[in-house]
């Protein structure tokens, strides 16, 4: 095999004539493709004319990789041109953690032109095929037949792509939520047996129900999404670009981006299903339709789509569920010792805190508290024992309240300890190589687990972007569960931080150390101070800074006493660095302009 690679690969010696010969012949081929396809009636014989055309390219590829074709080089150079004047256009983002100060709202001038193409695209559709006997493929074919069978080549292309994932996409979804209930054996039947069904039923919908119905669930999904988008009363993480090194920067909320871009895509499947179903919008197919494969394919896939829109309200939900930025009340487990009248005054109590009451079995995540009569009653000593006990007079001393309050946090402490621990352990032995870190941010929804700076082996690419950092070890969903997730979220934010970076060699006692005294920080001022370098004085073999990035901060603002190189990205927020302390005195030193390895500031995006 290697030798058979080695010989397609090897680059003969160039003679004019024969390379003449062969440019003729495909000039010969492509006017013969273009006369013939001019004489076929359906997409039906268009696709032995696309795989021609396919077979075609394939030979030519072929042979410039043997006996390169200056042609073929000219054209790849006026590509390469071409790829670099969009990059040029192209725009620059990043993560704004912070939000303060506020940034002008505004969005691309690309994203409405672009929105403005697919509407007039879509509109554009059954229009052309009311007006056009033959609709497109009578256009194509009358203009340019190979033009036309390239870009009905991208249109399988992509109607392919969206039925495969249409398809595929809700039953991995359901393998995996199989996978703790039942066996691999039962799952595996149970899967294929749903699979079956779900292909017969999008089938069986594609060739009796009328394409209009699942176009209409598409135009309101998109309406929704595009409502939810145009919304300025949600908060949290936004998006930043700029056009330029030197430009404005503007903010757009990522709740914004999410159903801007899922509108987008709904108008897209919409606009690209009413181009090519051949203008049968509310009858079936006919024998004498130009494009049947095209328009059987486009009602197959737009038939999908109500399955992924109902798979992905149900990760909306789960990702609304999960979300750190949600504030889920306590469950308090009530043991009654005492009547039933006394539980119930007990329980009201707990929901007028806002509080939920279990008195079933406990679970792990519970306040367990007992009812006894007030001799027996331990709310107020100084080291009770748990379940505390309690009488229902108690209930109306606030120390009380304070008391349950704490005990929850400091359970919820402890989860947060033991989920470091797990994370950093697996993600440690999944990591290539020392003389790096992880970026750490549990208490972000968009975060789903730690993300590994590799250091030297992270390279720049050929346009200066930094190679996009990996994730590795296990979500954070479980390690850590919702509410710890949920009490880091208000404790960061509190003391202002948005990210962590620890460096390798850092041990796990001495990071408990430092998030120790950022909950000391968090509970001696209320969460009124944000931390600075001064607030982890005192913690041995470590050393932590804060750093702030911004693209609106100049560069000589940036630098620190520590070796440590500055960002400069799109982003903006706070890290908080937890280097290995190496026993070196601080200095100020220049900062460097190599910045291959910098600790990128925004972690990848996991949904």
């Amino acid at each position: 095999m290697k030798l058979l690679s080695s010989l397609a690969s090897a680059i003969l010696p160039v003679q004019s004539s024969v390379q003449a010969v062969f440019t003729a012949l495909v000039v010969v081929a492509v006017v013969g493709l273009e006369w013939a396809g001019r004489t076929a009636h359906t997409d039906v014989q268009d696709v032995v004319y696309a795989l021609m055309l396919v077979g075609l390219g394939g030979v030519v590829a072929v042979w410039h990789r043997r006996r390169p074709l200056p042609w073929v080089d000219w054209l790849g150079e006026r590509g390469a041109r071409l790829l670099r004047r969009l990059k040029a256009w192209r725009y620059e983002h990043g993560i704004d953690f912070r939000g303060a100060p506020p940034l002008p709202r505004k969005l691309p001038r690309v994203v409405w032109v672009i929105a403005a193409g697919l509407v007039v695209w879509a509109a554009a559709g059954p229009l052309v095929w009311e007006w056009v006997p033959g609709g497109w493929r009578t256009v194509g074919a009358k203009t340019s037949y190979v033009a036309y069978l390239v870009v009905l080549l991208a249109v399988w292309a992509v109607l392919l792509t969206g039925l495969m994932a249409g398809l595929f996409l809700p039953l991995v979804s359901l393998d995996r939520r199989l996978t703790d209930a039942i066996g691999d054996s039962d799952r595996r039947l149970v899967v294929l047996a749903l699979s079956v069904s779900y292909l017969f039923v999008v089938t069986a919908a594609a060739a009796f129900v009328p394409v209009v119905a699942p176009l209409a669930v598409c135009g309101l999904a998109a309406g929704l999404a595009f409502g939810w988008a145009m919304r300025s009363d949600v908060g949290g993480v936004a998006v930043l670009w700029r056009r330029g090194r030197n430009g404005a920067v503007f903010a757009i909320p990522l709740h914004r981006v999410v159903a801007g871009g899922a509108a987008g895509l709904l108008l897209a499947f919409v606009a690209l299903v009413l181009n090519g179903r051949g203008g049968r919008l509310l009858t079936p197919l006919e024998a004498g339709d130009a494009m049947p494969l095209t328009a059987s394919l486009a009602a197959l896939t737009i038939w999908t789509v109500p399955g992924l829109i109902l798979l992905a309200l149900f990760r909306v939900r789960e990702k609304r569920r999960t979300d750190p930025a949600n504030r889920t009340p306590p469950t308090v487990h009530v043991r009654n010792r005492l009547s039933a009248v006394a539980g119930e005054r007990a329980a009201r109590t707990f929901t007028g805190w806002g509080w939920a009451v279990r008195s079933g079995e406990p679970h792990a995540d519970d306040i367990r508290v007992e009812l006894v009569h007030p001799e027996l009653s331990e709310a107020t000593e100084f080291n009770p024992v748990w379940p505390l006990k309690i009488a229902p007079a108690d209930l109306d001393n606030p120390l009380v309240k304070e008391r349950l309050e704490r005990r929850d946090e400091i359970r919820l402490r402890r989860r947060v300890f033991r989920g470091l621990t797990a994370a950093l352990k697996r993600a440690m032995a999944d990591r290539k190589d020392r003389g790096g870190g992880f970026l750490l941010a549990p208490h972000w929804w968009f975060v789903g687990g730690l993300v590994r700076e590799d250091g030297e082996t992270r390279r720049r690419s050929a346009d200066g972007d930094l190679d996009p950092p990996r994730r590795v070890g296990p979500p954070y969903t479980e390690v850590f569960g919702v509410r710890p997730r949920q009490h880091l979220h208000r404790v960061l934010q509190a003391v202002q931080i948005d990210l962590i970076y620890v460096e390798d060699g850092v041990s796990l006692k001495s990071l408990e150390r430092v998030f120790r005294a950022v909950f000391e920080l968090y509970d001696v001022h209320a969460g009124q101070r944000r931390v600075d370098d001064h607030s982890f004085r005192g913690i041995p073999k470590v050393r932590v800074m804060v750093h702030e990035f911004s693209p609106l901060k100049p560069p000589a603002e940036t630098a620190v006493t520590y070796r440590m190189p500055k960002f400069d990205d799109m982003n903006r927020g706070r890290v908080l660095h937890i280097f290995r302390d190496k026993g070196d005195h601080e200095e100020l030193i220049d900062t460097p302009r190599d910045f291959d390895y910098v600790p990128s500031p925004s972690p990848m995006l996991v949904g």
